[in-house]
């Protein structure tokens, strides 16, 4: 199936979901050597990143010209990857999905504690640049389409109908349930009690 096919498959599913062609965005973002030129032109005073670690070579450009980077972990292990690699400071991100103060939806909390977190996998299918979420029927069923989807931003804009809906109906075999790597190490409890089991998690290794 070409791109149009493809294509033409998700903007129909979306028109069927409310009745209505979806909004296209009016402009489309860059390619990732295009950013990076341009974040690093523009020099502001903090990088941050998630879903990996970015390449060696930018955050040693960054650091040259004074921008604190920031990379994203769930577990300890993934802390210290990420100050071996040279970040100056590490964010939480999949840990605090599940805690009492999230915002995430009630069909994603639910995915994080249930067995399928175990199961991720990285896709374009929601928003044409590739993210890990958690394996369901949608990211499945479009696999085979990969390298036929629109480009970021256009597929997200393809599918926002569907994911909403999903949201409103919690259909989680539908959403967006983005995760990092260790998402079935996640379980239910206070931002503040997670904020506290890392610390001591962390206090024999520095």
């Amino acid at each position: 199936m070409g791109g149009t096919g493809a294509a033409a498959d998700v903007a129909g599913a979306a028109e069927a979901d409310d009745g209505a062609d979806p909004a296209l965005p009016a402009s489309f973002g860059h390619d990732f050597e295009r950013q990076v030129d341009a974040l690093l032109e523009a020099r502001p005073p903090v990088f941050s990143f998630v879903m990996g670690i970015s390449p060696g070579n930018v955050l040693a450009e960054a650091r040259q010209r004074g921008i604190v980077t920031l990379g994203a972990a769930t577990t300890v292990d993934e802390a210290v990857a990420l100050d071996e690699a040279g970040v100056d400071a590490v964010q939480i991100g999949t840990g605090f999905l599940v805690t009492d103060e999230s915002g995430a939806s009630p069909a994603h909390k639910q995915a994080l504690r249930g067995p399928q977190a175990r199961v991720t996998m990285l896709t374009s299918a929601f928003s044409g640049r590739q993210a890990r979420t958690i394996a369901n029927r949608f990211v499945r069923d479009l696999a085979r389409y990969e390298g036929d989807l629109p480009p970021y931003p256009l597929q997200g804009a393809l599918t926002e109908p569907i994911r909403r809906a999903a949201v409103e109906r919690g259909l989680p075999d539908c959403l967006n349930l983005w995760v990092g790597q260790a998402a079935p190490l996640t379980r239910p409890r206070t931002a503040q009690g997670y904020l506290a089991a890392l610390v001591e998690e962390t206090r024999p290794r520095v």
